[in-house]
């Protein structure tokens, strides 16, 4: 079952497979049997990886020079006022209020969503759906009278 020696001498020649290293960067060492990374190869990747080091700690040290600028000055906060909708009707007379209707109607139609009547089983009631509800809150009482005029049965 276990290796012979010369079997796990072979098994040991050689680098193991680890990602992130290009097989180009490294030469085999006859002496002591092993990959070595190539001495350019290396000096690249301590330069590189100094470079970072100094970023990174110059980004420390500008955060913590900000982190003071940020103590010496008081927050402000903002006072954010919700829409309101203004008071007073709607619509400014009847003509209005039947051109709203229609519009409301003809958007609501555009493509509707259908619930099922229970009685004859048919996709009768139109769907008022809450985004539309929202949209025109304002004209939601005289648009589900106008719909209750025409005999359009609706929900939602």
């Amino acid at each position: 079952m276990g290796n012979t020696k010369k079997e796990e001498e072979t098994k040991r020649k050689g680098r193991s497979k680890r990602t992130g290293r290009k097989p180009s960067n490294y030469r085999y060492d006859k002496l002591s049997d092993e990959q070595k990374m190539k001495p350019d190869v290396r000096a690249k990747k301590r330069a590189d990886r100094a470079k970072r080091e100094a970023e990174a700690k110059a980004e420390a040290e500008a955060n913590e020079a900000d982190a003071d600028d940020v103590q010496e000055v008081p927050e402000t906060t903002i006072v954010v006022v919700p829409k309101r909708l203004p008071s007073g009707p709607c619509c400014p007379d009847q003509d209005a209020i039947a051109a709203k209707n229609e519009q409301l109607l003809t958007e609501l139609m555009r493509k509707p969503q259908r619930a099922f009547d229970s009685v004859t089983m048919r996709p009768d009631i139109i769907v008022i759906q809450a985004w539309f509800e929202r949209k025109y809150r304002r004209h939601m009482p005289h648009f589900r009278e106008y719909l209750r005029e025409q005999n359009i049965r609706t929900t939602g």
